[in-house]
């Protein structure tokens, strides 16, 4: 925890002239969580979790500075959980170097077609032709499962890198290529393993690194008196293989009806050296189809129907709702393979006093069974919470949340959040 608080110091130091140079953006949430836990049968504890998030954003023209923290700690005597420390990003972003070029160094998140997640490396982004034409090209480590600020050693078996793409140079189209490729390090082990006697020994295990390597290719074509059509495809170079396809279509009838329609084709995202290889798997497919009514801009009713086709079977699923300005109603179900399942749920929110006060009430029952020949269960659950914000900077958030169910009786938590948002303008230099 020290070194980690000296890390993230030692960065806020080096950037202290870089501080003094007009814009501060910060934001603060500490959050305060109450659960019961059974430990052992017939005994349970109250725990109380605390979060602190930190934010800052310090910039200067082009030039700008983003970090994003979290620490987290058991308040709860004895519960033998250390407090930990998360860096989320931290890394320097200077944008439109000769008016084309963006560039990201440091710890900070990927999207960019088949390649996605949290590196610490850099990404660059190539912008041509009034950005309608992008090229991104990003590598760097992967960052460790606890998100601490040590970064990898081991470059070689523990990165991320690639590139995407994009053009919107026919009008109303956008067509994307990306390829990613990434290695997981996985941990070298000591076991036990027979010698040329057959007497057991002890060596030392090591293991290739988990890879991954896909390329993809995504089109949508949007027409506004008619709707927009979508179509998505990735494929695995490890095992030269189809990974996903997907194809979907959201066209209008009218101005107050429209219908939507998707298929997607999956296979199961295994690393290429992985041990899950050996084990048998399949693909699945979807097929969903729906209709929207717009009541008016702030009321829209909906509902869908899929199909979920496995192997040797398939599932159903249906949504029906209601979605309005202050609130929303919801009935869902599944049946088949899936087991059966019908859910009601419904939410209000409704803002006070010039929305300086903002309660929110949900509740939900659901039933369900997973084989025909196993009992139905039910599940009711519900929150009540409120929003009070008295002025732009600073807000409190409280939430009562309640569920009974067969395993869990009147199980009750409650959740308090405290934001505190600031933007200064320093104006030093």
């Amino acid at each position: 925890m020290r070194k980690q608080i000296i890390f993230s110091l030692l960065l806020l130091l080096l950037v202290s002239h870089f501080a003094a140079s007009q814009i501060l953006n910060g934001r603060f949430s500490t959050a305060f969580y109450t659960f019961e836990k059974y430990d052992n049968i017939g005994e349970s504890k109250t725990y109380i979790r605390g979060l602190q998030t930190v934010q800052f954003d310090i910039s200067q023209k082009n030039l700008s500075f983003h970090t994003s923290l979290q620490a987290a700690t058991n308040f709860t005597l004895l519960s033998g959980e250390q407090k930990n420390l998360k860096f989320y990003n931290m890394y320097f972003q200077w944008k439109n170097i000769y008016d084309m070029i963006d560039l990201n160094i440091g710890r900070h998140s990927v999207f960019a077609g088949v390649g996605n997640g949290l590196i610490d490396g850099g990404t660059l982004k190539l912008k041509l032709f009034e950005n309608r034409f992008t090229v991104t090209a990003y590598g760097g480590g992967n960052v460790n499962p606890n998100l601490e600020a040590k970064v990898t050693t081991r470059l070689k078996d523990n990165y991320l890198l690639g590139a995407q793409v994009i053009s919107t140079i026919v009008p109303d189209m956008r067509i994307g290529l990306s390829y990613m490729s990434r290695h997981r390090e996985r941990l070298s082990y000591i076991a036990a393993r027979p010698d040329s006697l057959g007497l057991p020994i002890q060596r030392l295990i090591e293991v290739d690194s988990p890879s991954e390597q896909y390329a993809g290719a995504d089109v949508s074509y949007y027409y506004k008196s008619i709707g927009r059509v979508y179509g998505r495809y990735e494929h695995d170079l490890n095992l030269s293989k189809i990974s996903r396809a997907q194809f979907g279509a959201h066209i209008y009838l009218t101005n107050e009806i429209s219908v939507t329609g998707d298929y997607i084709y999956r296979q199961p995202r295994i690393s290429y050296n992985s041990i899950f290889q050996v084990f048998n798997y399949s693909s699945n497919s979807e097929i969903e189809g729906g209709l929207e009514y717009s009541y008016n801009p702030m009321i829209r009713l909906f509902g869908k129907f899929a199909s979920v086709n496995y192997s040797h079977t398939n599932t159903q699923r249906y949504t029906f709702g209601l979605n309005a300005e202050y609130g929303s109603l919801i009935y869902s179900g599944n049946s088949g393979y899936a087991g059966e399942l019908n859910s009601v749920s419904a939410q209000l929110m409704y803002p006070l006093f010039d929305n300086v006060l903002t309660p929110t009430i949900g509740i939900s029952r659901s039933s369900y069974k997973m084989t025909k020949q196993s009992d139905r269960l039910d599940t009711f659950t519900g929150l009540f919470g409120a929003t009070v914000r008295p002025s732009k900077s600073f807000s409190l958030d409280s939430q009562i949340q309640w569920m009974n169910n067969p395993v869990y009786k009147n199980d009750m938590r409650f959740l308090l959040k405290i934001n505190y948002l600031f933007t200064e303008r320093l104006n030093i230099l």
